[in-house]
């Protein structure tokens, strides 16, 4: 793993400290400044070096040796390798340890360690050399533990007090850790990588710093310019003294995900446009200044996680100062544009906008953008070159506004509307926005790597910060009108479990399908959550007041009383009435078990029996939807199958409901399964499984223009999570067949349901066929979910109490991550009138001659202005060549749909011939009606 530089120790000077104030004579060797002895391999030792000049580990066969049991012999022998700069340490760490303990590790060792009765020993000149420090006590087992508490040796985190300045050389003497340690609890890591070590320190007592020290302060320094450089590394690096105002306080001591340092900048700068004139200071979490102190600090430069920052060895104050922000624009102009202003106070005068929430809860930040929202780049263009492009601008138009600390799940959350916490009556959602931020402009992470290092604007703690956010993109109150006779809705239900694994999570009480192996039940861990999300379920889909609703993500646990389908219809009639709704058991529709497959999740579709009225069922479970068994991966599917209702509705329209949930971008597709091989991410912007999802989409068409349901009636509405973007191939292949995207016809390019590392776009999907789409009357995304903090969801999971009440509330908002599409539909049942005639209407003489026919049509609709007409056949009562005298082939002659040139015969022993002219109207909605129009030739004149 790479190792990352820390900083070092630190010593504050203060005004009036004279020699008294020396704890102890500068250390001459090693010794171990921190140990850890945390839950399960959460094992780690820091060794300082308070001699005043570098040590080569390995030259000086270093080594740190464990006895086990209270063994007198070394279990375990470490060599230690590297060097270790004066003032600095050196982590040795258990290489299964956390992560947050192995970011900070110099070396790493794989083997078993110690408990809290072993003895920890370092050693100078090999196995058997000097010993320079122990803890505990060899040749001794206390049975669990040296001391007791916090100051003890198991379960604990041990640092060694600032005022020890070398290590305990006896190894069999008693040991208390209470004598030169200090306790922390259990896995207490905030402290690992750095040591305040009064007797290396030249003085002090790790106070808050006094009054100015004018000689210091108009010493030689070096402006923080020339230490930044024009690079993005430190142009100088090392021992340097240097002066600022004090532009952001993080120092915030005693917490365990503090940055613990401050930033400075010059307030005059060094003219150079190119180099930052803001700096990091490390001050290992003590208060020494406040924000407009003018400091001169001492210590050493480096880069830490790619920002340049001093670990200080003296801080002065040297009086008061103040800094104007600096203005940055958004989009950049390349990607390294900031680092010109790292460290330094900044303000953004645009009107920015929130495009990212998703971290909010768990690190205090969002993202902001300017214009507008950002766009996912194969929403709003083609897949390959084109969506790239717009990848790379969104790239440069973002940057995160983050909370003045690095603590995860914080409490309260600073940034909501109108500069007070966020709940769930004051939320902040995606489109809101701010002007004027201003705070430090700072490099880094969060404090976890899920968070990643990146540019981030911290207003609190920030000189003259602020950050006030107003609600430019309001919470709908209700469901939007769609207008119509019927409304159609689809639903992302985020994982509609009421089954449980409970807490903590150890077990997996679902199935994959009835009968199917265990899986991890994906929604709610215990009845309390539950109830909290379904409460927000059942108001999201009772306000949409929909007809037909296509849900995805519920719990595949068949159509029993006690299935989650079951649950969420009993829990809507209970409130809109006895058999207000009605869910479909698609395994009883198609006779079989799993109809839908035996993934841990299926669609379902529920209806509202007094509009609509059920007619048939088909599922499509082949090809693209169907299972496959594979060598390297078992049996598997990748689309789960399709589920397609017919309805009628009260006036006798029918139409069609195709339900679908596709593969997702983020799985693999890497096996090679039918009827679609290894479909990985092709770096186009569709991400992973394109293709397996493009094929789904045509199988899915061709199967519909078969009316799989047997309706008898093309009106097909497509709906569902097809986890692809409005340009990507799977929508282009639908549309390609001859369905229209309803919400790009009808919402546009603004359109969105779904938000995924600050982009949105919409994956939730409303494809009409032709006929159906000229009777939609309207479409509409609602969004009470995307756009709301993930936060604010039914999740108790690292919340305080004070926060399970207050980010919750029973109503609609945060039901799901996706935001449901409702579509309003007009069905027109009835057929166009169809009204013929033929002149002539009587062919006489019957010489065996043509007459030329023409045919008038006259055609009306209720809804339709331009009904289509179309000739079906023309027929004639008597074969085309009959008997007797000259009788002639080829009586019917078609000019056009409406002249025909007919032959004036008949049979002589009949009773006279008639031509039967037949056609059809068509309305846009698919309505038919058929009408005939006649021509005779009578036997005889007198006829």
């Amino acid at each position: 793993m790479p190792l990352l530089p820390r900083p070092i120790a630190l010593a504050v000077l203060i005004a009036g400290l004279g020699a008294a104030s020396l704890a102890t004579a500068a250390p001459t060797e090693l010794f171990f400044s921190e140990y850890i002895e945390g839950s399960a391999n959460n094992k780690a030792l820091e060794i300082h070096n308070g001699t005043g000049a570098p040590i080569d580990l390995a030259a000086g066969g270093y080594v740190v040796q464990m006895y086990f049991n209270g063994s007198t012999t070394a279990g375990l022998s470490i060599p230690l390798t590297g060097v270790i700069a004066a003032g600095d340490v050196f982590v040795l760490a258990q290489a299964a340890a956390d992560s947050a303990v192995l970011a900070v590790a110099d070396q790493i060792n794989a083997s078993a360690w110690y408990n809290g009765d072993d003895a920890v020993v370092l050693r100078k000149g090999g196995t058997t050399g000097a010993l320079i420090d122990v803890i505990g006590q060899i040749g001794m087992d206390p049975g669990t533990e040296w001391g007791s508490g916090l100051a003890s040796t198991a379960d604990n985190t041990l640092r060694r007090k600032a005022g020890v300045a070398r290590g305990d050389t006896v190894a069999d003497d008693a040991f208390d850790p209470a004598v030169e340690w200090d306790g922390y609890a259990t896995n207490s890591f905030d402290g690992l990588g750095s040591h305040l070590a009064s007797g290396s320190d030249g003085g002090g007592d790790g106070g808050t710093g006094g009054g100015s020290d004018s000689a210091q302060c108009g010493g030689a320094q070096t402006p923080i310019g020339q230490i930044q450089g024009r690079g993005s590394n430190a142009a100088i690096t090392g021992a340097v003294v240097t002066r600022g105002v004090v532009v952001g306080d993080y120092e915030l001591p005693g917490g365990s995900g503090q940055m613990r340092g401050f930033y400075i900048q010059d307030p005059v700068g060094d003219g150079d446009p190119e180099t930052s004139d803001g700096l990091f200071v490390y001050n290992a979490g003590r208060d020494h200044v406040a924000l407009g102190d003018l400091v001169l600090v001492s210590g050493t430069a480096s880069e830490y996680q790619g920002q340049t920052q001093l670990s200080a060895t003296a801080i002065t104050r040297c009086g008061t100062g103040t800094v104007a922000p600096t203005d940055i624009y958004l989009p950049l102009a390349d990607a390294n544009a900031l680092e010109r202003y790292e460290g330094m106070l900044v303000r953004l005068p645009q009107t920015l906008y929130v495009t990212e929430h998703y971290q909010l809860g768990r690190f205090g930040q969002m993202v902001v953008s300017s214009g507008e929202r950002l766009p996912q780049p194969t929403a709003v263009a083609a897949p390959g070159a084109a969506a790239l492009g717009v990848q790379a601008q969104n790239d440069l138009n973002r940057i995160i506004i983050d909370d003045a600390d690095n603590d995860q799940n914080p409490d309260p959350i600073r940034f909501a509307r109108d500069d007070a916490p966020l709940s769930a009556a004051n939320t902040l959602r995606g489109g809101d926005s701010a002007s004027d931020i201003v705070g430090v402009l700072t490099w880094g992470w969060a404090g976890n790597s899920a968070s990643g290092n990146a540019w981030r604007v911290r207003p609190a703690n920030a000189l003259g910060g602020n950050a006030r956010f107003s609600a430019a993109n309001p919470r709908p109150i209700a469901a939007p009108a769609v207008a119509g006779t019927l409304k159609v809705a689809s639903i992302n239900l985020l994982n509609y479990f009421n089954t449980f694994d409970g807490r903590p999570d150890t077990v997996d009480n679902c199935r994959y399908g009835l009968g199917g192996a265990p899986t991890d039940c994906r929604g709610a861990d215990d009845g309390a959550e539950f109830e909290r999300q379904a409460a927000k379920t059942v108001a999201a889909i009772l306000a949409l007041d929909a007809d037909v609703i296509g849900l995805m993500e519920v719990e595949n646990d068949g159509y029993g009383a006690d299935s989650a389908l079951a649950d969420l219809v009993g829990r809507l009639n209970a409130v809109a009435g006895p058999g207000a709704y009605a869910y479909l058991d698609a395994d009883a529709a198609a006779g079989k078990a799993n109809a839908l497959g035996t993934d841990a999740i299926k669609t379902g579709l529920i209806y509202r029996p007094a509009k609509v009225t059920r007619l048939g069922t088909a599922v499509l479970d082949r090809g693209a939807f169907g299972l496959y068994t594979t060598v390297s991966e078992g049996t598997l599917g990748r689309n789960r199958p399709a589920l397609a209702q017919s309805f009628r509705a009260a006036d006798g329209a029918r139409f069609t409901v195709a339900v679908n949930h596709l593969k997702s971008k983020s799985s693999s597709c890497a096996g090679n399964i039918a009827p679609v091989p290894s479909d990985p991410d092709l770096g186009d912007g569709q991400g992973d499984c394109n293709r397996t999802r493009s094929t789904a989409a045509r199988e899915l068409a061709a199967w519909l223009a078969t009316d799989p349901t047997a309706a008898g009636d093309g009106d097909v509405l497509i709906i569902g999570d097809l986890n692809a973007y409005a340009q990507e191939d799977p929508v282009t292949a639908l549309t390609d067949a001859g369905y229209t995207d309803l919400v790009g016809r009808d919402v546009g390019r603004g359109a969105y349901s779904y938000v995924f590392d600050g982009q949105w776009g919409y994956l939730d999907h409303a494809l009409a066929s032709p006929s159906l789409a000229r009777q939609v009357s309207g479409v509409a995304e609602w969004h009470i979910n995307a756009d709301e903090p993930s936060v604010l969801d039914y999740n108790t999971d690292y919340k305080s109490a004070a926060q399970i009440a207050g980010y919750y509330a029973a109503d609609l908002y945060r039901a799901s991550d996706h935001d449901p599409v409702v579509i309003g539909l007009d069905l027109d049942g009835q057929p166009p009138l169809l009204q013929l005639s033929a002149t002539p209407p009587v062919l006489w003489p019957a010489n065996h001659g043509y007459v030329d026919v023409k045919v008038s049509a006259t055609v009306s609709d209720n809804r339709d202005p331009a009904p289509q007409v179309k000739l079906l056949s023309v027929r004639s009562s008597e074969p085309d060549q009959g008997t007797g005298d000259g009788d002639t082939a080829n009586d019917i002659v078609v000019l056009d749909p409406y002249r025909f040139r007919l032959r004036a015969e008949r049979a002589g022993h009949g009773s006279g011939r008639i031509y039967t002219l037949t056609y059809e109207a068509r309305d846009y909605a698919g309505n038919t009606r058929t009408a005939t129009t006649t021509v005779t030739v009578p036997h005889s004149a007198a006829q």
